[in-house]
């Protein structure tokens, strides 16, 4: 018994009703006639809750190909520890910290679980225009596929660009990144030179999503070979019914899926569709997110650039993640101005005296008998009981400009804590973006004097409740 093939046997528990049925019933045959090399007494304990176990990894190991299994587990967990760290390796002080507000934002609308294991990948580069597979379920609502974009001398020219120029503006040698976001990635002929260029440029490979592996199987082999060679760790498999799941299972050895998530998309396998792109039409869809992107998502086939991040607020981004700069553009020169854009309008924005002051639309503020005052999202809350705060949060529903407020507030407050705590609501992301603020509905105020203010505030830094 080694690790993949206890991987192989906690695929089909979690991906098929039937084999859990049949091991529920007598395990010994159960993986005999599923041809899973595992000893079942060993492995019961994986799936069937016992004395303080709740599932799958809590469970103490009491075998060798155990352990290297939860190993393997810990391994794939260690991958948003790695993305941690890619986070505090961006130089670019705007663009880092407009993405941890991008980071707390979401965290403040998703489930909790969600909320910290989303990795905000820094950029998707997808390589084609529509995707094939159409997905009844597809969060993006992909069209159908239009065209690819083959690696021709030009287009290796323009995504080699593009691959420094996000390099350089977040000040980081290898960003995180991708090269599909709501397409499938072998719908173009040329993916593997892409991921090899890719590769050259940042140092390391991307992580693949298909849910074309049985297409060309020995594509999708040569696709995960190239993965071990260069250091590829998670690569996944999107697996639309439990049909397609068994084909999978019969294609691929256990030992060829050793590095493979298998990502179940239906019923029996307890799927959550989340309520956006074509999804939003499903019954069983719930409110919520799978956009993983903060930062910039580029279309290479239809010349498309956008600065986006997840967000769960579907009547005004019904795509699950919000687009705040887009442009189309056909050399390096469009991408360059698009860059420049992107950081004076929105990455280096920053708080001053003139910044509307007001909270996200998502978020709906209520005062209990107490006095309390609560801000709630769909999934989350926060309760404020100073009166500092409570006085800010009721003018920020007003929509004054951040030197109004100050202003009104500093008779009885010290300006600096004002400042904090407005800064705090920003930096936690609950503040709406001043660019969906029309300027006449923002209440002025004379311009104060910022540097006095800010200094001030460094002595009232603090966290939300």
């Amino acid at each position: 018994m080694e690790s993949h093939d206890i991987k192989r046997f906690v695929d089909w528990w979690k991906g098929d009703a039937a084999f859990r049925a049949r091991f529920r019933a007598d395990a010994a045959r159960a993986v005999a006639e599923y041809g899973i090399r595992v000893d079942p007494d060993a492995v019961r304990e994986l799936c069937e809750p016992a004395a303080g176990h709740t599932g799958p990894g809590e469970v103490k190991p009491c075998h060798a190909a155990l352990d290297s299994y939860f190993r393997a587990l810990e391994a794939q967990r260690a991958v948003y520890d790695d993305l941690d760290r890619l986070e505090s390796a961006i130089g670019e002080p705007g663009f880092a910290a407009w993405r941890q507000r991008q980071r707390r934002r979401f965290a403040s609308q998703a489930p909790d679980s969600w909320g910290r294991q989303n990795p905000h990948i820094m950029f998707a580069i997808e390589l084609s225009d529509g995707c094939s597979i159409a997905c009844p379920f597809c969060a993006g609502g992909a069209g159908r596929l239009k065209s690819v974009s083959r690696f021709t001398p030009a287009n290796e020219a323009l995504f080699r660009g593009l691959l420094r120029r996000l390099s350089t503006l977040a000040a980081c040698p290898a960003p995180s990144g991708l090269l599909y976001h709501y397409t499938e990635p072998l719908d173009n002929p040329d993916y593997e030179k892409f991921l090899q260029a890719y590769r050259e440029e940042l140092g390391e490979l991307p992580q693949t999503t298909t849910a074309a592996w049985g297409r060309r199987p020995d594509r999708t082999r040569r696709v995960l070979a190239m993965a071990r060679e260069h250091g590829g760790r998670i690569q996944r498999f999107s697996v639309n019914s439990v049909e397609d799941f068994r084909s999978c299972m019969r294609t691929f050895a256990p030992e060829e899926l050793r590095d493979v998530v298998i990502v179940p998309h239906y019923p029996e396998a307890g799927g959550i569709y989340y309520r956006t792109g074509r999804a939003r039409s499903l019954a069983e869809a719930v409110e919520g997110s799978v956009a993983c992107v903060s930062g910039f998502l580029v279309n290479l086939a239809a010349r498309t650039i956008q600065l986006v991040a997840p967000c769960i607020e579907p009547s005004a981004w019904p795509g699950g993640y919000r687009s705040l700069a887009a442009s189309s553009f056909r050399t390096d020169d469009d991408l360059d101005v698009f860059f420049e854009r992107c950081r004076e309008e929105v990455l280096d924005r920053i708080l001053n005296d003139t910044t509307p002051i007001a909270l996200r639309n998502d978020l709906h503020l209520s005062e209990d008998a107490g006095g309390t005052l609560e801000l709630r999202s769909l999934y989350r809350s926060y309760r404020f009981e100073q009166g500092l705060q409570k006085a800010v949060l009721r003018l920020a529903g007003e929509r004054r400009s951040l030197g109004a407020l100050v202003d009104e507030l500093s008779v009885s407050h010290p300006e600096g804590e004002v400042f904090a705590f407005v800064q705090l609501l920003w930096d936690s992301g609950l503040l709406a973006d001043s660019d969906v603020l029309a300027a006449e509905d923002v209440v002025t105020a004379p311009v104060l004097p910022r540097s006095k203010l800010a200094s001030a505030a460094a002595a009232h830094a603090g966290a939300l409740p």
